[in-house]
């Protein structure tokens, strides 16, 4: 058969595909057929998408918007640290500029919510610690949370120090207690607590320490900042009810300045909270406690 033939002979049937005039059908199917086809899809999309929309509509009746359901396995809250969350890694270079500013940006980042501006709805606790602030008997009612001031971060504010001690060798460090719906840590006796550690029946303590014998010399000190000049956390920021009731909630904050950290030598501390309901486990290094690493190159 002659090509041009065979090629006219395909784009015909092609177009009797497309349209056939003779039995009106258009991609091979009449107008009843496509309308018939048509409304089955539509039905049945329509009735999955029904039988979607309503299986969640009932879960969502069935969540409660101030409290998580599930909560029988939930660990007591682990540490998280400022400049780096994840890795907990403070390496720098006096040298760089741009290796300061980063942790710096991190750091800010944070504070920028402890601002008076963004802490407007919360109210003046004072910076004395106090008992914890338990709820009243409605379980739904909105309360107030405390404001937490930056400048009781002291010198680790960023308010006289816009870099933190970085710039300096004395790096600072901001910790705080993750949150978790409903608990109350619980403040430890005095007799049970490292030797030097301020005591104060209202504040979870935190402390760091080294976690190598050689590295004792390598900080000339620890300094900690925070409310009421006590290491530790506040009773009256706990227990937090979660953000539909605690509207604007903050953590409370414990700066840690490390001071004269020897040069090109990394320097290992672990940072913990001494509570009598956040126990240590050797299988869980995220609970209660946090492990540092400092490097500060010359």
């Amino acid at each position: 058969m002659d090509p041009a033939n065979r090629f006219a002979g395909e784009k015909t049937s092609w177009k009797v595909f497309v349209w056939n005039p003779e039995t009106r059908q258009f991609l091979g199917r009449t107008g009843s057929s496509w309308f018939k086809i048509i409304l089955f899809y539509i039905v049945f999309y329509g009735f999955l998408a029904a039988i979607f929309i309503g299986t969640i509509q009932v879960l969502l009746l069935t969540i409660n918007k101030y409290t998580p359901q599930y909560q029988d396995r939930i660990l007591p809250p682990g540490l998280s640290v400022r400049p780096q969350p994840f890795r907990a890694e403070i390496y720098y270079s006096l040298s760089e500029r741009h290796s300061i500013e980063l942790h710096n940006k991190s750091i800010s980042s944070l504070l920028d919510s402890y601002s008076n501006e963004k802490q407007a709805q919360l109210i003046k606790c004072g910076e004395e610690p106090g008992p914890a602030r338990l709820s009243g008997p409605d379980p739904h009612s909105a309360e107030s949370a405390c404001r937490f001031q930056r400048e009781w971060l002291g010198d680790c504010s960023g308010l006289t120090d816009s870099d933190f001690g970085y710039s300096s060798g004395n790096p600072c460090v901001i910790i705080k207690l993750n949150r978790v719906i409903g608990f109350l840590p619980e403040v430890p006796k005095n007799d049970t607590l490292p030797i030097g550690l301020k005591y104060h029946p209202n504040v979870v303590p935190v402390a760091c320490n080294f976690k190598r014998e050689e590295d004792k010399g390598r900080i000339s000190a620890i300094r900690y900042f925070g409310a009421g000049g006590y290491a530790g956390f506040p009773m009256h920021y706990y227990p937090f009810l979660g953000s539909a009731r605690h509207a604007g909630y903050v953590n409370p904050l414990v700066a840690v300045q490390l001071m004269n950290v020897t040069r090109d030598v990394e320097v290992r501390l672990e940072c913990r909270i001494y509570a009598k309901n956040v126990p240590l486990s050797a299988r869980d290094r995220l609970v209660g406690r946090v492990d540092l690493k400092v490097l500060v190159r010359s």
